[in-house]
Order: structure tokens, then C-alpha cells, then sequence
């Protein structure tokens, strides 16, 4: 196979996630060399996670220090086989310990420290493995979209052609530096600078946690470690990753028939997806479809004690369901919330004319899906 240049299989892995995400395709893009891999995570065609088992518990902790600084979690083992990483985010964000901001925050940094991995390190081998997630928990408006995959992808390729034109390429930022035994303070350095090297440059840092730590851009870090390491001042080290972090017992998908039952009407499987993350970790039942046709007779088998109902769907509207089913003994009073992407008075004035008893408008905030659900239905064992 003829090899590619960088920037050249670069544009064929952003054409890849395009025809991806225009599939709308679930499973993992994995990339790897004779040394590496990398996966690529995708729900519905868009970019939920991004792994790459080296150093992976590191990266995940670094971008928590940076985002969630005082977020904290119990010490119970996890498996690497599962994307955890998203189980722990949405458990912080369902019990309203992360903010969204925070959750696509962590997201967005772990993607760009892989991509720089794979910008350095990768080729344009690979191959796609469908997958079903058992549980991803990242609801869907916090992924990335392919205009985001291609902007980290861009700003990757930049950086490491500078590393390149400044002769740094050769820098893996996963090693950790450590000062010789035989160095002593190089030239141009005073003592509170060699000090400073002493305590960063102990072989217990990479280069990564050193930009944390110093709250420098990584091509900065780069060039110091490169400057002293000409000089014989430093070596490189390569580190272990740490143990892996925590997953909350909450997340057992316990099926007890006692659990108050939401259910969710809506053609697009992203809503119906993201509120069973939200909601089944906080002692819920969600009961998800995606044919109008087919909700009258799952309603009636499930009997929810709240239903979310979208208005624009194809076959008939949420308008005409709302309407039948409060002229239905069993449903007259289920409290039933309208979605719509069209917000406006004449829609919210049509909602209460068909019955409805809430409106809400997407996209919607976590929030706002919480002081819902708090309103019509109580878990007695749980707090927002």
C-alpha cells in the first residue's frame, strides 16, 4: 500500500467520519500503528468518546483537574472495555455535580490530546467495527459533530508541523522528562528556574502534566524539554498509567416494575437515547417510541406515569395523539410534555387546547428535563 503523507490521510480520515456521521452509523473508527491504537467512538454518526489505552487514566484525570477541579467520585474498579470514561461524566451530570459546559469541556480536550497522538504517530490505516454501546452515557448534544472533529483535526495538524519546522517532532508529550544524575544548573538558568526543573523534571511528570501543572500550551512545554534535553540536561522516561478510576453502582439498570415509567414519542432515536441516560440512573423507566402508529397499544401496555410527545412526526402529529389520548380513560390524566423544536405561542397554545400540561422546546437543557420530571412524578429514594 502506497504511503500516505500527514496531511493527505488526514483528509481521508475527516472524509471517513463525514460518511459516518451521513450514516449515522454507531460503533468505533479504530486507527493504529505497529505500537499504538486509537478508537474513535461514535452514537448515530456523531463523536461520543475517544480513546487510546496509552496513558488513557491520565489523560482522563488531567482533563478533570482542568474542568472539574473539585468533582470527586468513590474508588470502585472499572472496565476498560467499556467507554467508563462517559458512564462517570453523565453520573456527575445526573446527580448535578458536572455541568454540560464541563462534561463536552473534558470531551473536547481528550479528543485533542488522541488526535495529536494520531496526527504524530498514525497512518492512514484503519478500519470501522460496528458496535452496540451498553452504555455510553453521553447525551447526544454534548458530542462532537463533524464540523468540531474537523476543527481539532486542523488545529492538531498545525501543531505538529510546527513541532516539525522547529525539530520537536521527535517529542512524544507522554514521556516524562527527568533530570541526569550528572546535570547540574545549566547556563542562563538562576537558581529559582533550576529549582523549578527540578521538581517538574523528576521523571513522576509527562510532558502533559507539565502544561497542567504550569498552565502552558504543550508546544511550550515542548520546547523547554527540548532546549535541556540537547543540552544532556534531561532524559526521557516512559510511565505507566494509573489504576483506573471509579464507576458509581448506580448505573445497574435495575428492572423493577415498582419504578415510576417514562415514556418518550419521537421519531428521532437521540432524544429517546438521551433520556434513558438521564433518566434510569436516577430510578426511572423509560420507555422509548419511535413509531406514533405504534404508541397507542405500548402506552396502554406500560402505562406511564409521565409522557414526553413530540409534535412534528411522520404518520400523524403530536397534536392529534395528545388529543386521542385524553379522550382515553387511562391516559386522561397522564401528564403529557409537548417537544418541538418551533417554539413559539401559537404551538404552546395548541399544547393546552389538545390537553397537554407542559412545553418544552429543544434543543433543551438537563436541567430543565429534571425540574419536569421532578414536577409530575417523585422518586422517593432519589434528589435533584
Amino acid at each position: 500500500m502506497q504511503t500516505l503523507s500527514t496531511s493527505s490521510w488526514l483528509t481521508k480520515l475527516e472524509q471517513q467520519i463525514f460518511t459516518i456521521n451521513q450514516k449515522q452509523a454507531t460503533g468505533e473508527l479504530v486507527l493504529g500503528n505497529k505500537t499504538t491504537q486509537w478508537r474513535l467512538c461514535f452514537f448515530l454518526g456523531q463523536l461520543i468518546y475517544s480513546v487510546e489505552e496509552t496513558h488513557r487514566v491520565r489523560r482522563w484525570q488531567r482533563a478533570l483537574k482542568r474542568h472539574c477541579p473539585n468533582w470527586k467520585v468513590e474508588n470502585r474498579p472499572v472496565s476498560n472495555h467499556e467507554i467508563w470514561e462517559c458512564q462517570l461524566l453523565h453520573y456527575g451530570m445526573a446527580k448535578g455535580e458536572l455541568t454540560a459546559a464541563q462534561v463536552k469541556a473534558v470531551v473536547r480536550e481528550i479528543t485533542e490530546e488522541v488526535v495529536l497522538s494520531i496526527t504524530r504517530l498514525g497512518t492512514g490505516n484503519g478500519y470501522w467495527r460496528s458496535c452496540e454501546y451498553q452504555e455510553p452515557k453521553i447525551p447526544f448534544y454534548l458530542t462532537l459533530c463533524p464540523l468540531e472533529v474537523k476543527k481539532i483535526f486542523h488545529q492538531s495538524q498545525n501543531i505538529y508541523q510546527q513541532w516539525r519546522e522547529t525539530g520537536l517532532s521527535y517529542l512524544d508529550p507522554q514521556l516524562a522528562p527527568v533530570l541526569t544524575k550528572s546535570a547540574s544548573n545549566p547556563a542562563g538558568c538562576s537558581a529559582d528556574t533550576f529549582l523549578n526543573l527540578t521538581a517538574l523534571f523528576n521523571g513522576r511528570y509527562t510532558m502533559w502534566d507539565i502544561s497542567l501543572k504550569t498552565k502552558q500550551p504543550i508546544a511550550r512545554v515542548a520546547k523547554l524539554v527540548h532546549y535541556f534535553y540537547k543540552q544532556g540536561v534531561v532524559e526521557l522516561e516512559n510511565l505507566p498509567d494509573v489504576t483506573p478510576p471509579p464507576l458509581p453502582t448506580q448505573f445497574v439498570d435495575s428492572q423493577d416494575k415498582n419504578q415510576p415509567v417514562i415514556a418518550c414519542v419521537d421519531d428521532s432515536p437521540l432524544v429517546g437515547k438521551y433520556l434513558k441516560e438521564l433518566l434510569t440512573p436516577l430510578g426511572y423507566r423509560v420507555l422509548y417510541i419511535q413509531d406514533p402508529i405504534e404508541a397507542v397499544a405500548k402506552l396502554t401496555k406500560y402505562k406511564p406515569d409521565l409522557l414526553f410527545l413530540d409534535i412534528v412526526m411522520p404518520k400523524t402529529d403530536g397534536y392529534n395523539l395528545c388529543s386521542f389520548l385524553r379522550k382515553s380513560t387511562p391516559f386522561s390524566n397522564t401528564p403529557v410534555v409537548m417537544l418541538t423544536s418551533w417554539d413559539g405561542v401559537i404551538n404552546r397554545v395548541r399544547a393546552k387546547l389538545v390537553g397537554a400540561d407542559d412545553f418544552l422546546a429543544k434543543p433543551f437543557e438537563t436541567e430543565q428535563v429534571l425540574q419536569l420530571v421532578k414536577k409530575y412524578v417523585a422518586v422517593e429514594a432519589d434528589e435533584f
